[in-house]
């Protein structure tokens, strides 16, 4: 729902102020994503699991009833005269994938960027809960609300994309990433650098999200949904692969293994955006040059 949610407002959004508004609601999304590790461990010790799903329940119904109140049902001046089946849109995703060479760019950077959140997250309940630290898990979901400084960044990235600076905040971003695993590897010596390395991470990787899908939604409006469909792949797959590897270092070689393999994937990641960066510069460029002369 929350990625129909950022095409929603993509769509509603002037072409000129699109990469704002796309940064302020994945800002949105980010927050929920960290701020429900707090919440839903301080449920459960209050309340047991079942109070997890039962404010979940809650929640839900509440944003089900202003989502029908407040969101139009219908967009003007963009409705196509052609109609097309379900068949038919959900074939036009794997087109789009095929044909569109920014969304495959963009759409593996964002593969990179979901195996280094994915490898993190997952891998930083292990030494957290075993000596010498023996947080709790409601105490490990607090640092990963540090994070929700990444989320308040995410709608200054979009102002600078909207601005002509994709590029920069991309390449910054990467050097952000690989600079955060080697403070990230300070677990053990410090846990208050560590914690900063969170913040780098999460900054980073939300930078690149935000530049990813302004980027894309610079394309015909119509195609929005598919695009951010065909996206999501990527991050599911992304997602997947950052688990299984976070499991199979930690437990192998252990955090030192996790953060060398973060930093060399972010180096990689840094490595691509360069080999890459003028064919979506170029592109770029002729996207908005019809906005322009508007």
């Amino acid at each position: 729902m929350t990625q129909g949610l950022i095409v929603y407002a993509s769509v509603l959004a002037p072409a000129e102020a699109r990469g704002k508004v796309v940064g302020m609601v994945q800002a949105g999304v980010l927050l929920g994503i960290l701020l429900s590790r707090v919440v839903a461990g301080t449920l459960a010790d209050w309340f047991g699991w079942q109070g997890t799903y039962v404010f979940s329940l809650i929640c839900m119904s509440m944003i089900c009833m202003l989502l029908w109140k407040f969101l139009p049902m219908t967009f003007q001046g963009i409705a196509s005269s052609k109609k097309n089946t379900y068949r038919q849109i959900i074939f036009s995703v794997f087109e789009q994938l095929y044909r569109n060479r920014v969304l495959q760019i963009r759409g593996l950077l964002a593969l990179i960027i979901f195996i280094n959140l994915n490898l993190f997250w997952n891998a930083l309940v292990f030494p957290l809960s075993i000596p010498p630290f023996e947080y709790s898990h409601r105490l490990i979901g607090w640092l990963g609300a540090i994070g929700a400084i990444g989320a308040v960044m995410a709608i200054r990235v979009g102002v600078l994309a909207d601005r002509g600076y994709a590029q920069q905040v991309t390449q910054f971003a990467f050097l952000l990433m690989i600079i955060s695993w080697w403070v990230l590897s300070s677990l053990y010596f410090s846990i208050w650098i560590f914690i900063l390395g969170i913040v780098l991470l999460d900054v980073a990787i939300q930078a690149v999200h935000v530049i990813n899908q302004s980027l894309i939604f610079l394309t015909d409006i119509q195609l929005h949904g598919r695009l951010v469909g065909a996206y999501m792949l990527f991050y599911a797959l992304g997602s997947s692969i950052g688990s299984i590897l976070a499991t199979t270092l930690y437990s192998s070689w252990g955090w030192s293994a996790v953060c060398l393999a973060g930093g060399i994937l972010s180096l990689v990641g840094y490595l691509f955006w360069y080999l890459t960066r003028r064919i979506v510069v170029e592109w770029q460029k002729s996207m908005l040059q019809p906005i322009v002369k508007a």
